[in-house]
């Protein structure tokens, strides 16, 4: 796992059902093997995410849809021949964090100096 999928690991597996670890580990697993292949697609995503709902605690699944849209986008900038989202010409890094501790997304913009 990369730092990117480590921290993911992390926030959903804070908000994953006691007795449903070894669900969403096999789910984690399917998607990010498909990331490292370059098939993470924004279908693969939606597939997860229904596949992981059921197995979060109440609330859950906002959280989970919240992060799930910006690997969507980024699945779509991957997969339309263009690379990723730091990669294609004239659209700025987009460095999206997940804080388990807060179970909240932030979206930065880098400053105009790193955006060069």
């Amino acid at each position: 796992m990369n730092e990117g999928q480590n921290r993911f690991h992390d926030f959903l597996m804070a908000m994953v059902a006691p007795g449903n670890e070894a669900a969403a580990e096999t789910v984690l697993t399917d998607s990010f093997d498909r990331q490292d292949a370059g098939r993470l697609s924004p279908d693969a995503v939606d597939q997860a995410v229904a596949r992981l709902t059921p197995l979060l605690k109440p609330g859950g699944a906002t959280e989970l849809k919240k992060v799930a849209a910006f690997m969507k986008e980024s699945a779509a900038h991957a997969s339309d021949g263009h690379g990723s989202e730091e990669t294609r010409a004239g659209d700025p890094p987009v460095d999206t964090i997940i804080r388990a501790d807060a179970g909240a997304t932030e979206q930065r913009m880098p400053s105009s100096d790193q955006a060069a």
